[in-house]
């Protein structure tokens, strides 16, 4: 571009808000990005380490990612929030909300002693489905209290808190507890815990676990046959 002229002398740009508020918006997508790329795989690992099953705590990962979608998704086109400072913060302390519910229904699932799935899923829900209730609405009316407030920002927690109550509920009951049906692991499941003590000698195996085979004698033991002169000796003790 050319110079400006030498007669124009010292010069300063002037930009609306808006043009400065980009750099901000920007570093408030790349935080939100970057939180979730980080709580995602933490949240992955607890469950991991909590349930024992690689399998549980991907279904429990894959319900966390869609309530966090679902939570956005509804923000943009059914609240109208753009992505401000108080979206951003909200996008990584819902995965931290959404996670208890599938967590609790996992750990109940593990540690049911019925060996089908149909037997542990009805544990989980029966044991374990009316505390996640209840924990879920003190939950929304702890976020009700924030309507009082007059600052935006609690207001939009408010609304956001409510629907990460809601929609952990629904996907907790609706896709966890239904995929947990159909994919989840059968028998007695062996902890993180259990595993690093029986690594480590402190407890032994059990038969019928996954991943533990059942053992089973290599020889059988043959019967006893007595010879002659003990069946002589035992009918005159008889006689």
């Amino acid at each position: 571009a050319d110079s400006p002229p030498a007669t124009l002398g010292y010069f300063f740009p002037w930009a609306e808000v808006a043009f400065s508020w980009m750099v901000t918006q920007e570093q408030l997508v790349h935080g939100m990005v970057l939180g979730m790329c980080i709580c995602f795989p933490m949240a992955f690992l607890v469950l991991l380490i909590i349930t024992g099953s690689p399998r549980i705590a991907t279904m429990a990962t894959l319900t966390i990612a869609l309530i966090v979608g679902s939570l956005l998704g509804i923000a943009e086109s059914l609240l109208g929030y753009v992505l401000g400072t108080g979206e951003s913060i909200a996008g990584t302390i819902v995965i931290g909300l959404s996670i208890d519910y599938a967590v609790h229904l996992s750990v109940t699932y593990i540690e049911s002693s019925r060996s089908s799935r149909e037997g542990k899923v009805l544990d989980a829900v029966t044991v374990m489905g009316p505390t996640v209730v209840a924990s879920g609405n003190t939950t929304l009316g702890c976020a009700w209290l924030m309507y009082a407030c007059q600052l935006t920002f609690f207001t939009k927690m408010a609304n956001l808190m409510g629907f990460t109550i809601i929609l952990s509920l629904v996907y907790s009951f609706l896709f966890l507890i239904p995929l947990l049906t159909l994919l989840g692991p059968n028998g007695e499941i062996v902890s993180t815990w259990s595993r690093i003590r029986r690594l480590l000698g402190w407890e032994p195996a059990k038969d019928g676990e996954i991943g533990v085979p059942v053992r089973t004698s290599q020889t059988a033991t043959p019967p006893k046959i007595l010879s002659s002169t003990a069946t002589a000796s035992v009918d005159a003790v008889e006689a």
